[in-house]
């Protein structure tokens, strides 16, 4: 059978066309499938870390170890954990800190007093690397003892001039020592800090006898050592027994908690400190506590100064003083004669 060369041709062109247009129509298949695009994602996570582990337990009694590790569901990020982090009893030296995966591992470089309850509390140090969402006041208890003491004192902390609390948090401590130079010279027996709302809670106290003080520490070293610095004491000691507490619906802060429910008319006259606002209750952590308030204000300081000296001729010196002088001013020349 003869073939015409002319559609032989044509027929081969053909095909070579359609092979280009399937080759060509592969690749669009491959290079669509292969683009980048934007996740749709998901709804925004709104919810802290949360602890999967403890080790030791949280709660542990006998423990002698000083080394915490706390595990989350998500890797965490730290925020001011030295201005956060507080200790009670407080420790001499600050504790090592470091995160490890999802792990955060403490070593209290310390070791920690025979049959005592310790507190670690977080404040916002803790919140998830992700959107940033905090873990408030987060609690990490132990005792070196065989059991957890579970007493409370709570209250509120305020200038005692205008009835507000400070910007910034102020210390509230306990001193088994019941002299009033506690606070110059010594540690406090349990600590805490107060929220932004000036509410606070010394939590996992053993019965005993205190004193009650509040201290806006200037330079962080948990004694009353500089004049300026405002304090706060209670007018008569603290017996924290199982007798003197009453059981306290206490919230820290407020305004990091979503409220529950409506409160009625017969919670608010009932129980005034449990509700965080007006018409709304919030939930908070149950105590049985001694309360009691504290009103601080700066102590005037008695202590005799130069605040400044000047010779404006030779015969004649001036020296101002911080305050009246209590008597008369003697002036004796050193290593020459008047």
């Amino acid at each position: 059978m003869m073939v015409n060369p002319v559609d032989y041709s044509k027929r081969k062109s053909r095909s070579y066309l359609k092979s280009i247009l399937i080759f060509y129509g592969f690749i669009s298949v491959f290079t669509s499938c292969a683009k980048v695009g934007s996740p749709t994602g998901g709804p925004k996570d709104e919810n802290p870390p949360a602890v999967i582990a403890c080790s030791p337990e949280n709660g542990a009694v006998n423990n002698k170890t000083k080394d915490i590790e706390i595990t989350f569901d998500e890797f965490i990020v730290l925020k001011n954990l030295n201005e956060e982090l507080v200790i009670s009893p407080p420790l001499k030296e600050k504790p090592i800190t470091r995160i490890r995966s999802k792990t955060l591992v403490i070593d209290l470089n310390n070791n920690p007093a025979d049959s005592t309850t310790y507190t670690l509390n977080f404040g916002n140090a803790i919140a998830d690397n992700n959107e940033g969402n905090l873990l408030p006041d987060y609690e990490f208890v132990f005792s070196t003892g065989p059991f957890i003491d579970s007493l409370s004192v709570t209250g509120t902390a305020v200038n005692a001039f205008n009835l507000k609390p400070e910007k910034e948090k102020v210390f509230v401590m306990l001193y088994d020592n019941l002299g009033d130079s506690a606070p110059y010279l010594e540690l406090p027996a349990y600590i805490t800090k107060t929220g932004t709302n000036g509410k606070f809670a010394i939590n996992n106290i053993r019965p005993d006898t205190f004193r009650l003080f509040a201290l806006k520490d200037v330079n962080n070293n948990l004694k009353f050592d500089i004049p300026d610095e405002m304090i706060a004491f209670g007018d008569s000691a603290i017996i924290v027994s199982p007798e003197n507490v009453q059981k306290i619906n206490f919230v820290k802060d407020s305004a990091l908690l979503k409220p529950v429910q409506k409160a009625t008319d017969k919670e608010k006259g009932a129980a005034a400190d449990t509700i965080a606002a007006d018409s709304v209750s919030f939930k908070g952590k149950e105590l049985y506590a001694v309360n009691a308030d504290l009103f601080l204000f700066v102590e005037e300081d008695m202590r005799q100064g130069i605040i400044e000296k000047e010779r404006e001729s030779r015969e004649l010196l001036t020296f101002v003083f911080n305050r009246p002088l209590f008597d008369s001013i003697q002036l004796i020349p050193l290593n020459f004669t008047a």
